[in-house]
C-alpha cells in the first residue's frame, strides 16, 4: 500500500487476481510517479503562460 501511495496511485489499484506481491511491486516499478509528474507538467505550463504574456506586451 505504501508504494501505491508514493507513486499517486489509489487504494486497490493493483488488487488483481492472481497477482503475487511482487507482481505488484514490479508493475508499480514500470511506472510513473503521477505526483511528480503533475509537479513538473504545472511548472512547464506556469512558465509557457509566463512567457507568452511577456511575449504579448
Amino acid at each position: 500500500m505504501e508504494c501505491k501511495k508514493l507513486q499517486g496511485f489509489p487504494d486497490g489499484w493493483t488488487n488483481i487476481e492472481k497477482f503475487s506481491d511482487s507482481g505488484r511491486y514490479k508493475a508499480l516499478g514500470n511506472s510513473v510517479a503521477i505526483p511528480c509528474v503533475d509537479f513538473i507538467m504545472r511548472g512547464i505550463a506556469y512558465f509557457l503562460r509566463k512567457f507568452k504574456e511577456e511575449g504579448d506586451e
